[in-house]
């Protein structure tokens, strides 16, 4: 996958994305939005680095979770960004927007704040 440069991101080439951001998103285009790199992958989903494709000016954090019934009526993700919305910090990355996807995915998007994955945190440390 070949992604465009832009006056935001160094260009990147032949990025590794997981299979499932591939086979969710084959065209690089979420919400909107390009993906330029995944930056986290756990056990509710994964997070990619995407940026608006227009004119807007952001770089953003999104969060692709599959869309999983809770307790309390509503989905985890739903919650997850209700709780977000209303959270107003200097230490906590600014929530944006979320939406539904096709396939039961839920996007949250919030700021991206850059800085040292856990893995290479500790290893810096050692």
């Amino acid at each position: 996958m070949v992604m465009e440069k832009t006056d935001t991101l160094e260009t990147v080439i032949e990025t590794s994305l997981p299979p499932g951001v591939i086979r969710d998103f084959p065209d690089g285009i979420i919400a909107g939005r390009r993906i330029i790199r995944p930056i986290g992958e756990g056990g509710e989903g994964y997070t990619l680095l995407v940026e608006g494709i227009n004119g807007e000016p952001e770089t953003l954090a999104a969060k692709i979770t599959t869309i999983a019934a809770s307790l309390s009526g509503g989905s985890e993700a739903e919650k997850e960004a209700r709780i977000l919305k209303g959270l107003d910090h200097e230490d906590i990355p600014k929530y944006f927007d979320d939406t539904k996807l096709p396939g039961r995915l839920h996007a949250i998007f919030r700021e991206y704040v850059p800085g040292l994955s856990i893995r290479e945190e500790l290893d810096s440390r050692l």
